[in-house]
């Protein structure tokens, strides 16, 4: 099952068109090879799965069935991994991040997970700054087409083979290591700048006004 999810997705995404959207702080910084950790909110990821080929990335994945899945589907993509989930191994997953992030990859958090509410910021990116020093720069997807997959509470959205997909980074976000990591303002403030980037992808994506 895992290869075949993997080989579904590779074919299935062969045909995008992806554009990137990157703001100089963040292109000055993927350039002289310094990381930085990833924020975005679920439902973006199986468009953003295909950008990984651009950008030296990790995540953690669960311990369930279907975290085993995902861990070898995002190997294969070029993933780098750690295991663990807020609710069983998450201060193992957290070291492993961190150890990723001082081994050169940036870590990604869809930071309202795992289990919403949808578009609330968890803490625990913010910690994770915290601990390594590095910025948080928010990312979103939009797509020209796609099929929703709204069974689910994360409002996932998979392209549809030949949409254009575009990610659109935002500016980073600088956490001190004296911050609580559950500054309420410091957590609305990475909300706002998560809602900011999908604002400006759909605009980006959306086709130009007939005249």
């Amino acid at each position: 099952m895992p290869r075949l999810v993997y080989w579904f997705y590779r074919l299935w995404s062969w045909s995008w068109r992806l554009r990137r959207h990157e703001p100089q702080a963040f292109s000055q910084r993927l350039a002289a090879g310094e990381p930085f950790l990833i924020a975005m909110w679920h439902g973006d990821e199986l468009g953003l799965f295909a950008f990984c080929r651009f950008y030296p990335v990790a995540t953690m994945t669960s311990y369930s069935k279907d975290g085993e899945l995902l861990d070898y589907v995002l190997r294969r993509l070029g993933f780098a991994t750690t295991r663990g989930s807020s609710s069983r191994g998450g201060a193992g997953a957290l070291r492993g991040l961190v150890r990723l992030a001082r081994a050169g990859y940036c870590p990604v958090i869809t930071v309202d997970g795992p289990k919403g509410p949808v578009y609330r910021a968890k803490p625990g990116i913010l910690e994770l700054a915290r601990l390594t020093g590095l910025p948080i720069f928010p990312c979103a997807m939009a797509c020209s087409s796609h099929i929703p997959l709204h069974r689910s509470w994360d409002l996932a959205a998979l392209p549809l083979p030949f949409a254009r997909v575009l990610i659109c980074w935002g500016d980073p976000i600088e956490v001190d290591s004296r911050d609580a990591a559950r500054s309420p303002h410091t957590t609305r403030q990475l909300e706002a700048a998560i809602n900011a980037c999908r604002s400006q992808a759909k605009a980006m994506i959306a086709p130009p006004e007939s005249l």
